[in-house]
């Protein structure tokens, strides 16, 4: 199961020009001449706008299939549940801030047979069940923005950040990406219980006084589960991965492999984070990347971590490096996306993969968006 971790803009106030957060172009590396192209059928798409006026698409994000191939989603105000052949089910979330009620949802998590959402407003976990019952309620007393990532049987993870003063100047800094562990039977009590557990380190554009604070990401902190407490994590803008075992707080393997750095040019800036914000008169820009970040995306999918790299090949598609559940390479490919632009921004389009299909986030001439299951079809 794919555990998305969102990719957020932390901003107090902010104007923001971010065509798109993830990108490669170039020639492939190792390997390129040998590796075989993977090719994509459509086999359905879940509309923008349901003609009973029952749920809408604004900016779908978060897909996680379950077992049963049942597809769940966010977008503003709603989680979203379509059966396995795309039939819309179920809005889960009522809206508000009661007993049983969500505002601001963080993140979600699948589990047997219960749903787990945390919300930011308050600072709170639901347990429903899938037709969106409440099971079990609490709150979560920290003072600070936090988002739920895992839960074992007696610990709940969050992330949270860590940012620097900048003393007034925009600056390019490392920003913390914490994560922290909470004791079940505590997190609900008034004073801290948070034990922290690992830091990653995301490169992003700050600007932080004790009043103020704005960022831009010129990276995201990546990961996918293994299984259990096992996750794979990419947090540099270099090529490399973790695999963490949280629950144990250790670092099993670490994953590395040559990589030829894929070069920004002016036909593939476009695709690259880039934002701006105005604070007290002054106009701060984030500085453009002179290389791609080299993942973009990761996924474990059929015993094997899928690591989708900034490398595009114009006529195959993006390349995907995979390895095994111990890090060991295996082979790469190339996956061919019906949209160019998807090969360029296969975080956060491409959110799910499972059960021999792609679910792709895609959008019309108009801007609308809608979801699209595609069969994975080798060439």
């Amino acid at each position: 199961m794919k555990n998305k971790i969102f990719p957020f803009l932390i901003i107090a106030a902010a104007v923001l020009v971010i065509p798109g957060w993830f990108t490669g172009c170039g020639d492939s590396s190792q390997k390129s001449k040998e590796a075989r192209q993977i090719n994509l059928e459509e086999i359905f798409r879940i509309s923008g706008e349901d003609k009973a006026e029952r749920y809408f698409l604004k900016n779908p994000m978060n897909i996680k299939i379950d077992k049963a191939g049942n597809i769940f989603l966010l977008d503003k105000d709603q989680i979203l549940l379509f059966d396995s052949q795309g039939q819309f089910l179920k809005n889960l979330q009522k809206k508000g801030q009661g007993p049983g009620e969500l505002l601001n949802i963080s993140n979600y998590l699948l589990q047997d047979k219960s749903i787990l959402v945390h919300d930011h407003s308050p600072n709170k976990i639901l347990k429903i069940d899938t037709a969106g019952n409440l099971i079990e309620e609490f709150r979560v007393y920290e003072n600070l923005w936090i988002d739920l990532f895992y839960v074992s049987k007696n610990k709940l993870y969050f992330l949270t950040n860590k940012v620097e003063d900048t003393k007034g100047k925009g600056k390019v800094i490392d920003i913390e990406r914490q994560l922290l562990s909470f004791p079940k039977e505590k997190v609900s009590r008034t004073e801290s219980a948070a034990e922290h557990i690992f830091s990653f380190p995301v490169k992003s554009f700050v600007y932080k006084t004790s009043t103020a604070f704005f960022t831009i990401r010129l990276n995201s902190l990546k990961s996918c589960q293994l299984k259990d407490s096992l996750f794979f994590i990419s947090h540099a803008q270099e090529y490399e991965i973790k695999l963490i075992d949280i629950e144990k707080k250790k670092i099993v393997t670490t994953i590395k492999r040559p990589y030829k750095r894929v070069e920004v040019t002016k036909e593939t800036e476009k695709f690259t984070p880039f934002g701006q914000f105005m604070y007290d008169g002054q106009m701060y820009r984030s500085p453009r990347l002179e290389y791609f970040n080299d993942i973009q995306s990761l996924h474990f999918y059929d015993e094997k971590l899928w690591v989708f790299t900034s490398t595009v090949h114009e006529k195959k598609g993006v390349r995907v490096d995979r390895f095994d559940e111990k890090g060991k390479y295996i082979d790469s490919i190339f996956v061919k996306f019906p949209n160019r632009d998807t090969h360029y921004r296969v975080e956060p389009l491409v959110t799910a993969l499972a059960k021999g299909a792609l679910y792709i986030i895609e959008k019309d001439k108009d801007d609308n968006r809608f979801i699209v299951k595609y069969r994975i079809v080798s060439h």
